[in-house]
């Protein structure tokens, strides 16, 4: 199916990928300087996860800006199809649950910190106190 998908964009297949762990609630993802921790968000797939990097990881930038400033840097929510601005993901297609995803966003994502960035995967970012009051599905909650 990549290869059809692939063809269609005029790009080359991708190369193989082999998975040797999947991703559990409370893992922590590392890249460069970062640490992300997982949050297990079913509702818009079964394996639905957002990658949560808080505001006090340890770093020399963040170091160098809260010696200078009284302000910690806000978290960041990487929140993939379960949160968009004003809307939710889709729960419509296999695997997917309307009830757990609202599980997911309100007993996980909703406990993060008002000043939370959120990037969704394909729309632009918000803080998730704007989305606690305008999100039709979270206002309220």
């Amino acid at each position: 199916m990549l290869d059809a998908q692939a063809a269609w964009i005029g790009w080359k297949p991708p190369e193989k990928v082999e998975v040797n762990e999947f991703l559990r609630e409370g893992d922590a993802v590392r890249w460069g300087r970062f640490e992300a921790q997982v949050l297990h968000t079913p509702g818009h797939s079964k394996g639905s996860v957002c990658l949560y990097v808080p505001s006090d990881m340890p770093d020399t930038r963040a170091a160098a800006v809260a010696a200078k400033s009284t302000e910690s840097e806000p978290g960041r929510l990487f929140a993939g199809d379960t949160l968009f601005a004003g809307s939710i993901g889709r729960t419509d297609l296999w695997g997917g649950s309307f009830e757990s995803i609202m599980r997911s966003l309100k007993g996980k994502v909703l406990e993060l910190p008002d000043d939370t960035i959120v990037y969704p995967a394909t729309v632009p970012l918000q803080q998730s106190a704007n989305e606690r009051e305008s999100n039709p599905f979270l206002a309220g909650k």
